[in-house]
């Protein structure tokens, strides 16, 4: 290898460690500027909401379980329990899937009879206060604006305005002053 060749190969070793040095700096800036994405808050359930109604299928799996449990031996996987109680269901006819469904009909309207209900009572905690010890927090907090309100009435009644330079000197010291006495 001749001796340019030699300096040249250099060179381009050296540009090349430039571009992965600026290459990487852009990485890490670009990672310092993107913030972390933000958890969404999940809203919380209500427990007292009802449960949504069982279909027809969940009610032939509950009482399938056991035999198919048998039909596959000792200990079997879940998966294969599901597995071959979906197949059975497939394989029934709609007369046979009759029980089911009609199952499945009483716990719907079951359900949207409880929904009814809980509906109402929803809407009837937010027309009025909350009993208890959020009211009596409400109330504490009612009372501290009324006595903010009356420092604050008591402070302006002691401000006179004067001139525009003595305005802010006098109306300082008399707010403190009235705040004082409280």
């Amino acid at each position: 290898m001749t001796r340019t060749r030699k300096q040249r190969i250099a060179y381009l070793y050296r540009m090349i460690n430039q571009n992965f040095e600026q290459l990487s700096t852009l990485l890490n800036q670009k990672e310092e500027e993107e913030p972390a994405p933000e958890e969404k808050e999940k809203k919380k359930k209500d427990p007292r909401k009802p449960k949504k109604p069982v279909c027809g299928y969940a009610f032939f799996t509950q009482a399938e379980m056991e035999a198919a449990k048998e039909e596959l031996g000792v200990n079997p996987r879940m998966s294969s329990v599901i597995t071959l109680c979906a197949k059975k269901w497939k394989t029934l006819t709609p007369k046979q899937k009759e029980p089911y469904e009609k199952m499945a009909r009483e716990s719907k309207e079951e359900y949207y009879k409880k929904l009814k209900i809980y509906n109402q009572i929803i809407r009837e905690e937010k027309r009025q206060p909350v009993s208890g010890e959020s009211s009596k927090s409400v109330n504490q907090e009612n009372n501290k604006k009324e006595e903010a309100n009356k420092k604050v009435a008591t402070t302006t009644k002691h401000v006179s305005f004067k001139d525009d330079q003595n305005m802010e000197n006098d109306s300082d010291k008399e707010i403190e002053e009235a705040s004082e006495e409280y």
